[in-house]
């Protein structure tokens, strides 16, 4: 999946880390390590938002054309290039700084929208955990009284009415906190 990725930001590197895999899986390892965070990034969002990550490849991709475009400027500047060579690549840097622009705002406004989506969901499952407050305290009551570990301990494999289905890898809560009064929610 990290190749294909790579392979639609930029073609060129997708196939030599296709390369690296059939003759070198040391070098593919350690060339994926250095950029794990955004290849794996990108790979989950290609999952979960595809128009998002469709946004993030563009955006990429443009970042490396604007790159090449710099270094042909510089280029021609060293050279001595006459004002009109430098004015058409002038022109090409503004047309594709414009979209680079445009699509980070873009982007931008698509992941706000997913983060007032999620926030939405997240105040949705506190509304259901809310009501089935009462449901919860007896379900873990009558684990512990029972001898086994409380409904949402990750290593009871069981699941506390009203608890989030989604939820992330368990995590080490420590020791229990003194019980909450009742929540009202927006």
């Amino acid at each position: 999946m990290v190749i294909e990725v790579a392979r639609e930001v930029f073609p060129e590197w997708g196939e030599r880390l296709e390369q690296m895999r059939a003759s070198d899986p040391e070098a593919l390892e350690r060339a994926v390590a250095s950029n794990a965070r955004r290849l794996f990034s990108l790979a989950m969002l290609r999952r979960r938002n595809p128009e998002l990550y469709e946004l993030k490849v563009t955006e990429l991709r443009n970042q490396m054309e604007l790159r090449r475009l710099s270094e042909a400027m510089a280029a021609l500047r060293g050279a001595g290039a006459e004002e009109e060579a430098i004015g058409a690549l002038r022109a090409q840097i503004r047309v594709l700084a414009t979209e680079q622009v445009d699509l980070e705002l873009r982007t931008r406004a698509l992941e706000l929208a997913a983060m007032d989506d999620a926030l939405r969901r997240m105040k949705d499952e506190l509304a259901t955990d809310t009501n089935a407050r009462a449901a919860s305290i007896d379900a873990m009551v009558e684990a512990i009284e029972s001898g086994r570990p409380p409904a949402d301990d990750p290593a009871s494999g069981e699941r506390v009415p009203g608890e989030r289905r989604d939820r992330s890898a368990p995590r080490d809560r420590g020791p229990m906190p003194p019980p909450l009064p009742p929540v009202a929610v927006p």
